[in-house]
């Protein structure tokens, strides 16, 4: 564009690249959560065979909208996100990997979504954010705050544990320890069937890599 400084031209090639870094990385995550057996080998061959005539980060359109979703968040919710303060934890597992959640952040449960859709699904996502709430089932995380960030709209919906419980019920505040342990009684199958697969596929693993954690030690005596 006329004006432009060579330096201004530079930076949105970075921003470019950037975007399309993101967007790769985002596909070969998201292998990691379908196939959780699968070696990071095998994840980077799938993603170069099957991206040969384009990945997603060489999408425009994929990249434009992540551009939009990035500017609004550093407009509108960044200030925010710090004054939330400490630890920050990425995709924190739950119960041992039962469920995963975007963000903690400080005492607060965050789940990032993206739509563009004029009416967001909102109770739908809250019942998501809920149920990672229930799932810690130790209060390992220490959440007193729930969070729902819309990327596309940069608005963040906050509600504390202590509000929810009391809309929850018209009477007595119901006690979180209590619905942990009504919600883990009624998943109890789901929680075993999900144990059981991951017994299978760390197997699998010790098979496909019997050598190791059996190397002998260095200099020991024979």
């Amino acid at each position: 564009m006329p004006g432009n400084s060579e330096s201004e031209c530079v930076d949105e090639e970075k921003e470019q690249g950037a975007l399309t870094t993101c967007l790769d990385l985002m596909e070969v995550s998201g292998l990691a959560h379908k196939h959780p057996d699968w070696s990071v080998e095998r994840r980077r061959f799938w993603f170069i065979t099957n991206t040969e005539d384009r990945s997603l980060g060489e999408d425009p359109e994929a990249r434009d909208a992540l551009g939009k979703a990035w500017a609004r968040y550093a407009g509108q919710a960044r200030e925010t996100f710090r004054d939330m303060g400490a630890p920050v934890l990425v995709a924190p597992e739950i119960a041992g990997g039962f469920g995963i959640a975007d963000l903690v952040v400080g005492d607060a449960l965050v789940e990032v979504k993206i739509t563009t859709r004029p009416v967001p699904p909102v109770d739908e996502w809250l019942r998501q954010v809920l149920g990672y709430l229930l799932v810690d089932w130790d209060d390992v995380l220490g959440i007193s705050t729930l969070v729902v960030y819309a990327g596309w709209q940069g608005v963040m919906l906050t509600c504390t544990v202590k509000e929810l419980l009391a809309a929850a019920s018209s009477g007595t505040t119901p006690r979180l320890a209590e619905l942990r342990e009504e919600f883990r009684a009624a998943v109890r199958p789901d929680f075993a069937t999900f144990i059981r697969n991951r017994k299978l596929q760390q197997q699998k693993r010790v098979l496909r890599n019997p050598r190791r954690g059996t190397q002998p030690r260095r200099g020991g005596a024979e």
